[in-house]
């Protein structure tokens, strides 16, 4: 009997523990549903926060309410109650830091620094961030590292300091990149664009912007069409591109915020609606709009905001003649600007992160160090096990057979490379040949033909045959050359990797697909052998993707670092089973490729699943 009751009181424990653990999970799932509500529902949002407050404390889990503490602080920040949010997420980081949950950790911090951005305390704003760049990096977050360096260009670009924010800013874009998230990639070229604006490059300001509006309207995200609607509004009236266009665009904007209920973006959108209207003279009209951001921005603390609104003001008074207010406003503003902008903030700024790279240079030392130490106690172990001279003789052996199979691969791997520096010289030749001399003489035939078609006019039958054989002429020059950039592309040969790489997307682009290239770091002067294996991969890859794949999209990315050129090249398409290609011996442009990726040392990567597109990632060791 005491057994069965032992037996009894063990799995009602267990039933517990399994309830309680289904019941956290609920409560998890609920917070990050009510955190998408916020947005839609400020009201209902608030009122389930307030429920579920009871059911996140008996729950005893810290990292269930470092997230309920985050929700409250994305709730206060809709509401631009920014002490309350202070409050909330300082919180949240005490929570998460219990539970030792470091990618929680590291974006509330972020979330704390994003507040002190708004409330213009830059010095504050950036130590949080460095902090959580600390965390995320130390725990390799990608996502949470991409949006670390984003918010730290956005607090350069608040400073003036365009340069700075646009070195962060692609930081950032190239790990968005890397790890494909598209949403993330509009957000980070929103800013780019707006980096690009400050810096009186209203051609990349347009560009970027497009390319980011074009992503979010296909993600369908109103959140980031939004805030591109009031970007290419700006520019386009300050360059006087379509002032009329830029009104459409900036309203637009405003009533797309109005309708997600983003309070916090609206007084930046009150206030551009505002100036737009004061610059085409509407006074009144101006003052209406910048009366309702006022009042926002002084009820909330945003000194940021109200600094640009005393200069719209200003310019608003004294197109109404009504000096004294416009000098007062003028001077509010300078007092304002100032106060952000004073040296020993910006200052103060540049010291962390100049803290920051040195503590990034300080852990390198550290580390080498350690690989130092490492290989010194291995090398004195090796040693002290060689002066036992117990199997010298035969370990001798051993490293000469080693040695010779080196050697051998070794010379295996130079005639292969020989055998690919003919072959790539052979088509260059050919493709010279073919281009230069073949192509040369069917175009003077050509030439020939057509005057000896001026010469008789009058003969219908003549001029027929002589049509039809022009016609076969220049079917067969435009194969030539066709013929010969498949062999080996002019722009190869004559220019450079990235020019040819441009040129052969701009030759694939077309209505039904976009393809999208970018390139960091990319050294024209690397081995031709290594130029040519990239080119011909990026040209199997697309043309792959045109015959079989029915995509909308192709991303393709290298960067070039002191080692290795990496590439990556996605798309949205179909997708397909690879081991059924395998099985078939299907693909062997992609296998032919892998071949000559493997004489390089490199390595031929990809994924693909039917429905989900396909990913191949190439990485060739420079040295």
């Amino acid at each position: 009997m005491k057994k069965l009751n032992k037996l009894l009181s063990i799995l009602l424990v267990f039933t517990f523990v399994s309830v309680f653990s289904q019941d956290n999970k609920k409560i998890y799932t609920d917070l990050v549903e009510i955190k998408d509500l916020i947005y839609d529902d400020v009201e209902a949002a608030e009122k389930k926060l307030v429920q579920m407050k009871s059911l996140v404390d008996r729950s005893k889990s810290d990292t269930i309410s470092g997230l309920y503490y985050r929700t409250l602080y994305n709730l206060y920040t809709n509401q631009l109650n920014n002490d309350k949010a202070l409050e909330a997420i300082n919180t949240s980081i005490e929570f998460y830091k219990k539970a030792k949950y470091a990618k929680g950790t590291a974006l509330s911090i972020m979330n704390k620094g994003n507040i002190y951005l708004k409330k213009a305390e830059h010095k504050k704003a950036a130590e949080n961030y460095f902090e959580a760049l600390k965390i995320a990096e130390k725990n390799n977050l990608r996502k949470e590292i991409g949006l670390l360096n984003k918010n730290i260009g956005t607090l350069f670009f608040n400073q003036n300091k365009n340069e700075e924010a646009l070195l962060y800013a692609k930081k950032a874009l190239k790990i968005f990149t890397e790890i494909d998230n598209k949403k993330e990639i509009a957000g980070i070229l929103i800013n780019i664009a707006n980096v690009y604006y400050a810096k009186y490059d209203s051609k990349n300001s347009i560009e970027y912007s497009k390319r980011a509006l074009k992503l979010s309207e296909e993600l369908k995200d109103s959140v980031n069409m939004a805030k591109l609607y009031n970007n290419l509004g700006a520019v386009l009236y300050e360059e006087k591109i379509d002032t009329v266009k830029a009104l459409q665009y900036l309203l637009k904007s405003l009533e797309l915020k109005k309708a997600l209920g983003i309070e916090d973006e609206l007084i930046f959108a009150n206030t551009n609606v505002a100036t737009m209207y004061a610059n085409r003279g509407e006074y009144d009209e101006a003052k209406k709009y910048l009366d309702i951001a006022f009042e926002m921005a002084k009820k909330f603390g945003h000194r940021e905001e109200l600094k640009e609104i005393y200069s719209v003001y200003s310019i608003i008074y004294y197109g109404k003649k009504d000096f004294k207010k416009a000098v007062d406003n003028e001077r509010l503003y300078g007092k304002y600007k100032d106060s952000i902008l004073n040296e020993e903030n910006s200052k103060i700024v540049e010291e962390i992160n100049t803290k920051y790279k040195t503590a990034e240079k300080d852990n390198e030392i550290i580390t080498q160090k350690s690989k130092i130490f490492k290989r010194n106690v291995a090398v004195f172990s090796l040693l002290g096990l060689l002066l036992l001279g117990l199997v010298y003789y035969k370990n001798y052996q051993n490293r000469q057979k080693i040695k010779l199979q080196k050697e051998i691969l070794h010379q295996q791997d130079l005639a292969t490379k020989a055998v690919m520096n003919a072959e790539d010289n052979e088509r260059k030749r050919m493709a010279t040949h073919l281009h230069d001399g073949i192509g040369q003489l069917l175009s003077a035939v050509n030439m020939n033909v057509s005057v000896l078609d001026e010469m008789r006019d009058n003969d219908e039958g003549y001029s027929k045959i002589l049509g039809k054989t022009k016609d076969i002429l220049n079917e067969a020059i435009t194969d030539v050359r066709s013929l010969s950039h498949q062999i080996m592309p002019n722009m190869l040969i004559k220019n450079s990797l990235s020019n040819a790489l441009r040129e052969l997307i701009e030759k694939s682009n077309s209505p039904k697909l976009n393809i999208t290239l970018y390139m960091e770091g990319l050294n024209d002067a690397i081995d031709q052998n290594i130029q040519i294996v990239l080119y011909r991969t990026i040209q199997e890859c697309i043309n792959n993707t045109i015959k079989h794949a029915e995509a909308s999209h192709i991303n393709i990315s290298i960067i070039q670092d002191r080692e290795k050129i990496t590439t990556h090249i996605s798309d949205n398409g179909k997708g397909f089973d690879i081991f059924k290609m395998n099985s078939k011996n299907e693909g062997l442009g992609l296998e032919n490729i892998r071949s000559r990726i493997d004489i390089l040392k490199g390595n031929f990567d990809v994924k693909s699943k039917e429905g989900e597109g396909t990913s191949i990632k190439v990485e060739i060791p420079l040295t």
